[in-house]
Order: C-alpha cells, then structure tokens, then sequence
C-alpha cells in the first residue's frame, strides 16, 4: 500500500516519480518484514513524508473541464466534482479549481494509455461529454499542479427504476371474485357452524339449523 504525504493512495509510478523529485529530499516511512539474512525489508506498506513546512498537499480530484486554454495549457475543473481525494469540495457556487501542468505531468486516457499534451488539451475542449481526473498538488489557494491528468468519458446515468409507459403496476391486493366451488364450500362450513352451535346451546335456548334440502318429486 502506497500513500502520499497527506495519505492519499498513490500508484506505484507516481509513488517513485516522488521519490526521484530532483533538489528535493524525500523521505519515506516503510512497514514490513525486516530479513537480517539478507538485509532485506520486504514493505507492506509505504508512505512518503514531508521534509520541513510545505504550503502543498496531495490530492485526487475529478470533474468537468472548462476554460480549457491550449495556449497556456490550463484548465478549470468545474463544480460540483463528479470525486474528491485531499481536499475539501468547494461549494457548488465556487468557480472552480483552477489546473495548470509543468514538463513532467503525464497525459492519459480513459484505459490509462499516455497521450500526447496538444492532443488531451484538444479533446478536453471538444468533447462535452468527457470528465478530468487530476492528481497533483493543491495549494491553500484551491488550486492544483498536476503531475497527472485523465481524460475519461462520463459514466452513463443511472437507469430509472420506475414502471415503464403503459405497464400497470402490481396493486398491493388484488380483489377477486368467488368461483362456484367456492360458494359451495361456504355455504356448507355456514350448515356446520350453525349444528355445532345448536349442540352446544344451553337449555332453553332455540337451536337454528339450516333447512333441510327439498324433497326431489318421484
């Protein structure tokens, strides 16, 4: 598991990219399992630090790009963000988050395969329908220097869950109406119910039985 200064998750490039930084001192915190054969530390986990105050902090940031300046090969990253990492979201009347990149950020698409800079500024200002995902640093100003930078597609909307047009949904219950054996059978539990309680009625009381079936002629 690697992670930035701020913790933020990193990937295996950009975690020795940050280590090969030049005039910097980096360090970093390493767990694992120590070898005192081989001298060996086999990490687990990773974790760079900070050397001194730094006015910076690593974030992961993804929205709309807008204000797309080829020229001077910046951006703004539109609110509301689609995902943020690092950072507190600025609130959806903010103007943005300002992106500028130097000689050593990494343009990529969608499937992480590099693309040239012209071409990731030309299609960020022709497509309506892509979003940015910008890892860098992000300053206390709320903005960022990309070390690397995604151009993806939007992910689809989420499909409605409601009935289609002209589909009736279920009702809770539905009434249905008694067939013919079901008369029969109730008007026969009714007969039963009415000896039962003839029988078990005190003295005195009237018994109410049902009344006998005619007598067909012969």
């Amino acid at each position: 598991v690697l992670r930035s200064r701020s913790g933020l998750l990193l990937t295996p490039d950009i975690f020795w990219a940050a280590l090969k930084v030049k005039g910097a001192l980096p360090l970093a915190r390493v767990e694992g399992t120590f070898d005192p054969v081989n001298g060996t530390l086999t990490a687990t986990r990773a974790k760079l630090e900070n050397v001194g105050r730094t006015t910076t902090h690593d974030a992961d940031v993804e929205g709309s790009p807008k204000f797309v300046d080829i020229g001077a090969q910046t951006f703004t990253l539109a609110t509301p963000l689609a995902r943020w990492d690092g950072i507190v979201a600025p609130g959806e009347k903010s103007k943005g988050i300002p992106v500028s990149v130097t000689a050593a950020t990494e343009f990529r698409n969608g499937a992480g395969e590099f693309v040239a800079r012209d071409h990731f500024f030309k299609d960020a200002v022709a497509s309506k329908d892509k979003v940015v995902r910008v890892f860098g640093a992000y300053s206390a100003k709320g903005a960022m220097v990309a070390t690397r930078v995604e151009l993806r597609d939007k992910p689809a909307p989420v499909a409605s869950a409601s009935p289609a047009a002209g589909v009736k949904p279920p009702l809770a219950e539905e009434v249905k109406a008694p067939t013919a054996a079901g008369a029969v059978a109730a008007a026969a539990t009714t007969a039963v119910d009415s000896v039962a309680k003839a029988l078990t009625s005190p003295p005195g009381a009237t018994a109410v039985t049902s009344p006998a079936a005619p007598t067909p002629d012969k």
